[in-house]
């Protein structure tokens, strides 16, 4: 008799002994179930990291490429004094005349392109280049060269030709390479003798 209820008291104790610590179980299931998530929560935000930096390079990417593959625009030559030949022309005349004086003014010559004043007064509806705007001033230059003149009355003065000027004519500043290379229509009638005078 003693025997047979000595391993049945045994087996009730370790039954109940299992069910008073249903904490440990669970806690260790809680904690094994929690792991994985927390692991998932993890990659799925270095997915997303990886992600957002893939963005970034790419936009780098794509900005260079455009940066390299956009043409500059070219810079607008006539800006300055808004005539027929390229600013530098000008600037030339200007330098080589008058020092590139605006105000220039003699007994003679008036203005910074160093113009006669019977010539200023005739292709222009001035009677002298004081007060004038560079722009202004270079209109004048391309009616005498260039253009002609209408004056007031209806009577038109023709053009004499860009060879007037001393400076032109000796070379001064690299203008008769400017005339020479010139694709204007209004300029081409005087480029063969341009050329001519830069080569001589």
């Amino acid at each position: 008799m003693g025997s047979t209820q000595t391993p049945r008291r045994r087996h009730r104790l370790r039954t109940l002994r299992a069910s008073w610590n249903p904490s440990r179980i669970s806690g260790q299931e809680t904690t094994r179930t929690c792991r994985p998530w927390a692991r998932r929560r993890d990659t799925i935000q270095t997915k997303d990291r990886h992600r957002l930096n893939g963005h970034r390079l790419a936009s780098v990417i794509v900005i260079a490429v455009l940066s390299i593959g956009t043409p500059v625009q070219a810079k607008d030559h006539n800006s300055i004094y808004g005539g027929i030949m390229k600013d530098d022309y000008y600037l030339a005349l200007a330098r080589c005349e008058t020092g590139n004086n605006i105000n220039h003014s003699t007994k003679s010559y008036t203005g910074m392109y160093g113009i006669h004043r019977q010539t200023f007064a005739r292709w222009s509806n001035y009677n002298s280049a004081k007060g004038l705007t560079p722009r202004q001033q270079t209109k004048v230059a391309d009616a005498i060269a260039f253009l002609g003149h209408t004056q007031r009355d209806g009577k038109h003065i023709h053009k004499v030709g860009p060879f007037g000027w001393g400076a032109v004519r000796n070379g001064c500043g690299k203008m008769l390479q400017m005339l020479c290379a010139s694709k204007h229509p209004k300029v081409t009638q005087y480029a063969p003798r341009a050329c001519r005078l830069a080569n001589g």
